[in-house]
């Protein structure tokens, strides 16, 4: 019965405390638990195909830029893969998933992700962001709109970032909920030189 399950999830690890991840490629790693994401990675439960799928693409030594990154998740797993020789840079536009981010980076000694306060679109200036019933949802596009709540956040092109001196990407992971397409309209420049 899913209420006593919960009710007891609940009780050991609380939303806010610290979860260490048992299984998985993230085992050993640590992170706060969130509404959004709760208990599921603690036992390797959170998206594990997309896991696997990043452990046979991801090298040592790769920049890897993670577009939606939400509270970081799999930017800790890319972090493991990519090794002290490479780089992650995460871009995510809302500033509570920002702190969580920093907040789970700083729980694993990490210091190979760089958080781009930021959403990738196919233009740089700001847009109107429609937030989510929770803190991980939410849009440009208007996934999230039930909420009614809109906050403006900073956008980038992948051409601008790249031309502000940043190293250009082996692997990009895109989930931004109906953006896809202008984050990659915002990277044609470049494209063909990675």
């Amino acid at each position: 019965h899913m209420s006593i399950k919960e009710d007891i999830l609940k009780t050991v690890f609380p939303i806010g405390s610290i979860g260490k991840i048992r299984m998985g490629p993230l085992k050993g790693m640590k992170y706060e638990i969130n509404r959004n994401s709760r208990w599921a990675p603690i036992v390797g439960r959170w998206e594990p195909d997309l896991q696997y799928i990043f452990c046979n693409v991801i090298k040592k030594g790769n920049v890897v830029y993670d577009l939606g990154t939400n509270f970081g998740l799999h930017t800790m797993l890319f972090s493991r893969l990519v090794g002290e020789s490479g780089r992650v840079f995460s871009f995510e536009p809302l500033v509570k998933n920002i702190k969580l981010i920093d907040t789970n980076l700083q729980l694993n000694n990490i210091n190979n992700v760089s958080p781009v306060n930021c959403a990738v679109s196919n233009y740089s200036g700001t847009a109107k962001f429609n937030l989510g019933r929770h803190d991980g949802q939410g849009s440009i596009q208007g996934i999230g709109s039930e909420s009614g709540q809109m906050i403006e956040v900073e956008t980038i092109t992948l051409d601008d970032f790249i031309s502000e001196g940043n190293p250009m990407p082996d692997v990009i992971k895109i989930d931004i909920e109906g953006e896809e397409s202008n984050a990659l309209i915002g990277f044609e420049k470049t494209i063909a030189k990675c």
